[in-house]
């Protein structure tokens, strides 16, 4: 994300992540999306960077990335679309309620369930659905 948006704005400090050493492959691009509001963390200053992300966290970060916002109330919009709303996390909720209306989301092979803890690749992100910004 921090490639295909590089003139997005800093919104925050860079976190000094307890699990990201000094020397970590990721730490420059980790602390950039940090920065620019593309992601938060865990609690205690960890970002867990072995962890594959969710289909929840996924989607967070790419509507964070794209600073998409619900339209209508969050609640009406991810009932409507999806039978397991009452499992989507409180922190992606939002940001999934978003990416939806922005029909951002294809979920296999059932549309209705989109299973956000789930870190597999059955519910997938348009490829259309990341638009770098130009480069000037």
């Amino acid at each position: 994300m921090v490639k295909a948006y590089p003139n997005a704005p800093t919104v925050r400090p860079a976190p000094q992540f307890t699990d990201v050493p000094a020397g970590h492959w990721a730490r420059s691009a980790i602390q950039t999306a940090a920065q620019r509001g593309f992601l938060v963390g865990y609690p205690n200053r960890q970002f867990k960077p072995n962890q594959l992300l969710n289909k929840a966290q996924a989607i967070a970060v790419l509507a964070n990335a794209q600073k998409l916002n619900p339209a209508i109330e969050i609640n009406d919009t991810l009932t409507r679309y999806f039978e397991d709303q009452a499992a989507i996390p409180e922190f992606a909720r939002g940001a999934i309620a978003a990416a939806t209306e922005a029909n951002l989301i294809v979920s296999h092979p059932n549309p209705r369930q989109l299973r956000a803890e789930r870190r597999s690749p059955e519910a997938k992100l348009r490829p259309s659905s990341v638009k770098p910004e130009p480069t000037a």
